[in-house]
């Protein structure tokens, strides 16, 4: 090796420890920012499309150059999404705060507590559904954050449909089920009781003689149907 050759690979050497530390030392392009509790790290609320319950933004997919989406789901009410399957996301699940949330991963049956997790990995189908009488909270971190965000974006408008097919694959991800508990299904049994039994009512109230056994069944019956009602609507 001659003398030019041999200069030139020192200084090649000598020059990349500095090369490394000076993009180390990079700044970050935005500031850090505490994202306080019971906020949105975008400053405006997000919901859920199924209820009145909130999602919260914690870290956004920017933040990170795409690699986690982690956001807060707080208030949440009896119940939870479809089954489906991510195409190229792992989803983390953080149980909080609440009742129990029952899961399915795959074959696999879960119960979570206050204070468990689990790992729904990419590509395996996943379902859960929150079952406590109070308000409950949940984190959940998507890795990389791929087009989660715009997702939960899209379902918090007013008019979003909480299982539309075709929004869920623009996303990266398929319905594969039905939720674990279908509350609507649920709903409208107890509607058609409750209007079989108004009809009843309005029966017996043209009929005053057939009043005394039956009319006690039927003040029984009305009761335990109103009674179901509030126990369904409190959930």
């Amino acid at each position: 090796m001659n003398e030019l050759d041999r200069r030139s690979l020192l200084k090649a050497i000598t020059a990349v420890p500095f090369a490394y530390c000076e993009t180390l030392s990079v700044p970050s392009q935005e500031p850090v920012s505490v994202v306080a509790s019971h906020t949105d790290r975008t400053g405006h609320p997000h919901k859920a499309a199924r209820a009145n319950s909130h999602l919260d933004f914690k870290v956004l997919t920017r933040e990170t150059d795409g690699r986690v989406f982690i956001m807060e789901n707080r208030d949440m009410v009896r119940g939870g999404p479809p089954r489906h399957l991510h195409y190229e996301q792992e989803e983390w699940f953080f149980f909080l705060e609440g009742g129990e949330v029952i899961m399915e991963i795959g074959e696999q049956k879960i119960r979570l507590k206050p204070g468990d997790s689990v790992l729904a990995p990419r590509k395996v189908p996943h379902v859960w559904a929150y079952i406590g009488e109070q308000p409950g909270r949940m984190l959940f971190v998507f890795t990389p954050a791929a087009k989660i965000e715009s997702f939960f974006e899209e379902t918090s408008k007013p008019d979003a449909k909480a299982m539309d097919p075709q929004r869920f694959e623009a996303h990266g991800m398929k319905i594969v089920g039905p939720p674990l508990l279908d509350s609507r299904s649920s709903d409208d049994h107890l509607c058609a009781l409750e209007a079989a039994t108004s009809v009843l009512v309005s029966l017996f109230c043209l009929m005053p003689k057939s009043r005394g056994r039956f009319g006690r069944k039927m003040r029984l019956m009305v009761g335990r149907t109103l009674s179901s009602r509030s126990r369904r609507s409190n959930r």
